[in-house]
């Protein structure tokens, strides 16, 4: 071999060999560490299926030609007999109406503030904890699109903000601004047509604007009776755009509805009837809803109908009629954990690493639940542990996540 060549060869191997000895030396010199804190938390077992709601429906008849104006919105109680709407000869005299309700609040609102005078000096920190609290109402109800919340919530704020003039002195009474409401109202009183007919409510409960369809198909008193091949039929038609036509709406005439679902049979198994759990409708409302395992009917394949009986109404809830639902069974409630955190020692114990001061610790920990991403661990206090065995995980240490050639007692920092 040529010299040249051999010498070439040489320096190669020489550079390989120290990049070589350098890496292995910054391997093991750097060895970076992450933590993550160990936190409360608590999550549910769910059963996620589709469900369907069964109530009580009696269909409103319409009050024939005009503008309707109604008097209580989705989801309102109301008596039997009630105003539902007025029927307006015109639309500009249905706005009319509306605004003179309006006023009208508005009006009642400022003459118990102002016939309070400085009364309400003595509770100015009352009143500044309602205009928080109303504050945070406003911002959750804009953030989850409650529009009709929301809307209760800005009246209320307003109010409030009246309230708060008063009694700081920035303004001595409100009497100029109801002298000029009262002559907008009586303005707006001698301009238009009082209402031709009221639709009154044929039974008490919970009105609803929408008619789907399904108020004839879903017979409420054989709702316990539902097979999983009802629900599945039901499942499979689709609201008639059509159905609501010469109806203004629908009482829900009771106090208790039906959500109706098919689960598989393993899974019904833990739906014992008279059970009381909570359920989540994803895509309607933040919210758990109560409810009761009203009926569980199983199939010869291996299926259930489970029907719940829920007896809160909301207005999101109260036109709902076939949605996604998460059926919360087992509440888990622990210190959180990464799942690639959790480790075993060398005498088997099922455990992760913290870091205590620059050192790494081994924990056990008891998991109570596991899910792809974390798990979560039985917060035992100051719970002693077996002699010999390692000490538990505590709230807010910080657990090691990622780092090498971890071992009890490693010197990490």
């Amino acid at each position: 071999m040529e010299p040249f060549f051999r010498r070439l060869l040489t320096a190669v191997l020489s550079l390989f060999l120290i990049g070589y000895v350098a890496y292995q030396g910054f391997q093991i010199v750097y060895n970076p560490i992450q933590k993550e804190t160990a936190v409360e938390y608590s999550v549910y077992d769910t059963i996620d299926t589709d469900g369907i709601t069964i109530r009580n429906e009696t269909l409103v008849p319409g009050g024939g030609e005009g503008y309707l104006y109604y008097q209580t919105e989705n989801g309102g109680r109301i008596s039997k007999s009630g105003v539902i709407a007025q029927v307006f000869a015109s639309e500009s005299d249905a706005l009319a109406q509306k605004k003179l309700n309006s006023l009208d609040e508005e009006l009642q609102k400022l003459t118990e503030i102002n016939s309070q005078g400085t009364a309400n000096k003595a509770n100015l920190e009352l009143i500044t904890k309602q205009l928080d609290t109303t504050m945070m109402e406003l911002v959750q109800d804009i953030h989850h699109s409650s529009l009709d919340a929301a809307t209760e919530a800005e009246q209320s704020l307003l109010s409030l903000f009246n309230k708060y003039q008063i009694t700081i002195g920035k303004v001595g009474n409100f009497t100029d601004r109801i002298n000029a409401l009262t002559q907008e109202r009586a303005t707006l009183a001698s301009s238009y047509q009082p209402a031709v007919s009221t639709i009154e409510a044929p039974v008490a409960g919970y009105f609803v604007s929408e008619v789907d369809g399904w108020e004839q198909t879903l017979d409420y008193s054989k709702a316990l009776n539902f097979t999983v091949s009802d629900i599945a039929s039901a499942m499979e038609m689709e609201a008639d755009p059509q159905a609501g036509s010469g109806y203004v709406g629908k009482m829900v005439g009771d106090y208790e509805w039906y959500l109706a679902c098919v689960v598989p049979a393993a899974q019904a198994d833990s739906l014992q009837l008279g059970s009381e759990l909570t359920i989540k409708l994803p895509f309607v409302s933040d919210e758990s809803i109560p409810v009761t395992v009203a009926a569980v009917n199983r199939d010869k394949e291996g299926q259930a109908a489970v029907i719940f009986q829920c007896s809160y109404m909301s207005s999101s809830l109260s036109s709902i009629r076939k949605e996604p639902i998460q059926i919360q069974k087992t509440l888990y409630e622990g210190i959180r954990v990464p799942q690639k955190a959790v480790v075993f020692s060398e005498d088997g114990e099922r455990g992760v690493y913290v870091q205590v001061g620059n050192t790494a610790v081994f924990k056990q920990i008891e998991i109570l639940y596991s899910d792809t991403d974390f798990v979560i661990c039985a917060d035992k206090g100051d719970e002693t542990p077996e002699e010999g065995e390692a000490p538990f995980l505590q709230l807010y240490d910080d657990v090691i996540v990622e780092g090498k050639g971890l071992y009890n007692g490693k010197v990490i920092a």
